[in-house]
């Protein structure tokens, strides 16, 4: 097997690794998301296929650490009177060509104090710069900025002729260091890596990072953790629209990160919902479809809300991505291999300490968090909010049950979003019924109707919190199967649970109404405090995420 120094290798990526930083001491040791700064240069530089990888310093202790976790790197020796602060790395570069063989055809700057450069947009310029006639490319970032210039007057004058939106001026490109590609023989003919036919390669911002102070270091380590934070949802008749409302109020406490939305199965109107609040919205029909997207490099977390995950979901992204994984609303397999499930309805599954589950746990839209409670005067007998979408229709049944009272009441009916194809026959009951009948549509804000009411039947979803929190006696007939594991929602709780919508009757629904009206004490016993529920479930995240 010959030593790598023998394989002919027409590229050489020079790692230059001075030990004597002032700004961050020791800075190329210093770990860096808990591994030394330097590493993350070499990882990108092996990863080039059949580069010769060489790492030029002057220091002991970090040609030991590099000997000791890298045998395919070489070390260059550099000599003292070049590792000094006013040396340039134009002579680092020219002295250590001088021993490099004739087919070391390219020499590739790579700076251990770029951690972000990527090993995609290394071979991408080496591949610009093989098929090009230029003798050097350096890598520039874009800036679009209103410039001015110091005159020697000591006034300042504009580089620009008028003032415009950042968008509307032409780019500048600056030189960011990250990595410089040149011809070897032209180095050694001029002691330059740069030549007069010298091209650029535009870095992407993120990988453009050059930590020269702790305040580099600091940004260089928030977009290494990854800035792009994925809700990955499906909101549709059939689940409803919970996980749209709950992921918009979450979304709201991550100003740090580019929330973007994965809709999965997702109607066009809940679309909507999202892209009207200015988030980015990827479509797609289902969950494979997207799994290229939510691998992205910079993604630091996805946040699933949409019910059940599986195993070979969550393994399928934990081999592809460093994002952290979260789930909501998840009684899966792959609940046992997030990083953080969160189950405010539900018990959990398993027993794991990251699976979180309760009300202190519930994510409450901040229209809860202080509420005017006045049970004595309450417009509305009985309140009807079967939830987004009502997919058995039970807001019509309960309307028509209605009818069979002998006393006038006084009854709103909330139609979500998904659930207004109801509207013209709920029109036609509230006409001839002998009840007063208000109709609310799609409402922005729900708190102030549910404090209004005296009683509300509803499903057996996160409503049942929101009406605790208002104090509104709660009857509950459950959408689906899943719903009857509602830990919460409970006799013992204060509410009425009657149980399946397919398996109750409608004379148990009539006299259970019936009850809730006539006890003027029988409200829910849940205690919630919205504001800190929802500050733990931000807390939760944060402690996986990181913050800033």
């Amino acid at each position: 097997m010959p030593k790598v120094s023998q394989i002919k290798r027409d590229v050489v990526i020079l790692i230059p690794a001075r030990g004597g930083s002032k700004a961050i001491p020791s800075k190329n040791l210093r770990p860096f998301l808990g591994k030394p700064l330097i590493q993350r240069s070499i990882e990108t530089a092996l990863a080039v296929p059949k580069a010769r990888v060489i790492v030029n310093t002057e220091d002991a202790d970090i040609a030991t650490w590099v000997k000791k976790h890298f045998r395919d790197v070489e070390i260059y020796e550099r000599p003292e009177h070049l590792a000094d602060d006013q040396t340039t790395l134009d002579e680092v570069a020219f002295d250590m060509a001088k021993s490099l063989p004739d087919d070391a055809g390219i020499l590739v700057t790579v700076q251990p104090t770029s951690p972000l450069l990527s090993t995609k947009s290394l071979e991408k310029a080496l591949e610009i710069f093989k098929e090009s006639d230029c003798d050097s490319l350096i890598s520039v970032s874009e800036e679009r900025k209103l410039s001015w210039s110091f005159l020697p007057s000591g006034s300042y004058k504009p580089n620009f002729e008028e003032r415009v939106n950042r968008q509307q001026l032409p780019p500048v490109f600056a030189e960011n260091g990250a990595l410089i590609i040149c011809r070897t023989d032209h180095l050694l003919e001029t002691g330059s890596r740069i030549s007069p036919k010298t091209s650029c390669f535009a870095l992407p911002k993120r990988e453009a990072i050059d930590i020269d102070s702790p305040h580099d270091w600091y940004l260089a380590e928030y977009f290494a953790k990854g800035t792009r934070l994925f809700f990955v949802i499906e909101a549709n008749k059939k689940i409803g629209s919970g996980h749209v409302h709950r992921t918009l109020t979450l979304a709201e406490h991550f100003p740090y990160l580019s929330v973007e939305f994965v809709l999965i199965n997702t109607e066009p109107q809940f679309v909507d919902v999202v892209t009207n609040r200015n988030y980015p919205a990827h479509i797609f029909s289902d969950y494979q479809e997207a799994v290229g997207l939510l691998i992205s490099q910079d993604a630091r977390a996805i946040i699933f809300d949409w019910l059940d995950t599986d195993s070979e979901m969550i393994s399928t992204l934990r081999f592809q991505t460093e994002a952290k994984i979260i789930s909501f609303e998840d009684l899966g397999s792959g609940s046992n291999d997030t990083d953080l499930t969160i189950n405010e309805l539900y018990p959990p599954n398993s027993q794991h300490d990251h699976i979180l589950s309760g009300p202190d746990y519930c994510v409450m839209r901040p229209e809860f968090f202080e509420l005017e409670l006045d049970k004595e005067h309450r417009q509305f007998d009985l309140l009807i909010a079967f939830g987004g979408t009502d997919p058995n229709e039970q807001t019509l049944r309960v309307l028509k049950i209605l009818e069979t009272f002998d006393r006038r009441l006084k009854i709103a009916v909330l139609l979500g979003m998904g659930a207004q194809w109801q509207m013209p026959l709920v029109h036609e009951i509230s006409k001839a019924s002998s009840h007063d009948i208000k109709i609310f549509a799609d409402l922005k804000f729900v708190s102030h109707l549910m404090v209004d009411s005296r009683v509300c039947i509803t499903s057996s979803g996160r409503t049942v919190y929101e009406l605790a929190i208002c104090r509104t006696k709660t009857v509950c007939i459950c959408q689906n199967a899943r719903e009857l594991t509602h830990m919460f929602a409970r006799s013992n709780n204060g509410i009425i649970n009657l149980g399946l919508f397919n398996e109750v009757e409608d004379d148990k629904i009539r006299s259970e109404i019936i009850s809730a009206l006539d006890e003027p004490h029988k409200i829910p016993k849940l205690m919630l405090n919205p504001r800190k529920s929802l500050r733990n479930v931000i807390g939760a995240i944060q402690n996986k995420i990181g913050s800033l």
